[in-house]
């Protein structure tokens, strides 16, 4: 008699995750009735990384206007100006 071998069914599907993982949510803004956003828990050296990517996604998503930037104890607030 052989022994089977036992095959391993996983209990959920794999799913490959391509990109850059998602750090910050500036999905909000994509209504023109927000008027600022608070990104919790950036601190001050975490500006230029949050900036670049705000830029880029503005870009990406053709959203138009001025921002301005608030530092507050541990978060940054984004305003529409």
């Amino acid at each position: 008699m052989t022994a089977k071998s036992k095959i391993e069914v996983p209990l959920f599907e794999e799913k490959r995750q391509r990109g850059r993982p998602i750090k910050y949510d500036f999905s909000p803004f994509k209504k023109e009735s927000t008027k600022y956003l608070v990104i919790p828990n950036v601190g001050l050296e975490e500006y230029d990384s949050l900036r670049s990517t705000f830029a880029r996604w503005r870009r990406m998503e053709g959203i138009e206007g001025r921002f301005n930037y608030d530092f507050l104890k541990t978060d940054i607030a984004i305003w529409r100006a």
